[in-house]
């Protein structure tokens, strides 16, 4: 009986030492869903322009209408490659490049009528917006929203109401 608890200890110390328990030995490698959308991750990022990241996008919706399930193995490392294409693409939106440039105005002003003046301008971006319907990709949304925050507690801070 001692001997075989001696035995059992010996292998699953040496299982151990040789690395045969280690988890990160023991992932299997992704799936080719996986690996497709952190590839086009990947093509999005290379991207230097805004046609470069709509067409990306594009072959983005075209994947994702040709999946029928998600394993739950694959849900964090899909969402993980979605959030990386969606962080590196934002930088090319037109549209969020001139709501930063908004928000950084609006947040410069140091009166309530420079304040109001700004208002004007996120109204014609507002319009803008609206009229191209679609803009945005869903990922992006979240830095607009994050933006738009900061554009508001500057609005906020003269009593000036929030433009829509």
């Amino acid at each position: 009986m001692t001997r075989t608890l001696l035995l059992v200890s010996l292998t699953l110390t040496l299982s151990v030492a040789c690395g045969k328990g280690d988890k990160a030995e023991n992932k299997s490698p992704p799936s080719p869903m996986v690996g497709k959308l952190a590839a086009l991750a990947d093509k999005g990022c290379a991207c230097k322009d805004h046609a470069c990241t709509k067409r990306v996008y594009a072959e983005v919706a075209a994947f994702a209408k040709s999946i029928k399930v998600v394993a739950d193995a694959d849900k964090a490392p899909m969402q993980k490659a979605q959030a990386r294409l969606d962080d590196c693409t934002i930088v090319h939106n037109p549209f969020m490049k001139d709501y930063k440039k908004l928000t950084a105005g609006v947040c410069a002003c140091k009166s309530k009528r420079c304040v109001t003046k700004a208002a004007a301008g996120f109204r014609t971006w507002s319009k803008k917006v609206k009229a191209t319907k679609g803009a945005f990709q869903r990922g992006h949304l979240q830095a607009f929203m994050g933006y738009g925050k900061t554009a508001a507690s500057c609005f906020n801070k003269f009593g000036v109401a929030i433009p829509k």
